[in-house]
């Protein structure tokens, strides 16, 4: 059981994983995105040096994922914002923020997918 800094940090490396939230009552399905995960292209998956759109980091706990009784899962709601990306995986669909390498020398973005093993 994590807090959403830790949930976010230990599935830097694992953005695909299916995680959950303690609603105070159960356990609710959740995602690395509405934690705050985004997933860095380039620069072994650390932030761009030469700056990227801004995808907030910090999300307070209670703001993860509210829960609504009949609606669509929060996780499973296309994202308002642009800079996401949809990624069909063996754990299934998931919404994920996403950061282009911006260096002067880097490659176009459809061709940084590839380098990270994403197949658009």
């Amino acid at each position: 059981l994590f807090c959403t800094f830790c949930c976010r940090e230990n599935h830097r490396t694992h953005p695909f994983h299916q995680v959950e939230q303690w609603t105070g009552t159960h356990f609710q399905e959740s995602s690395l995105r509405l934690a705050g995960l985004t997933l860095h292209l380039g620069h072994d998956g650390g932030v761009c040096p030469s700056g990227f759109r801004e995808v907030p980091q910090e999300v307070a706990d209670e703001e993860w994922e509210p829960s609504q009784p009949g609606a669509r899962p929060p996780h499973l709601q296309v994202p308002d914002t642009p800079g996401y990306l949809v990624v069909v995986d063996t754990s299934g669909v998931h919404y994920c923020n996403l950061a282009y390498c911006n260096c002067p020398d880097s490659p176009d973005p459809h061709i940084q997918l590839p380098g990270e093993g994403l197949f658009p």
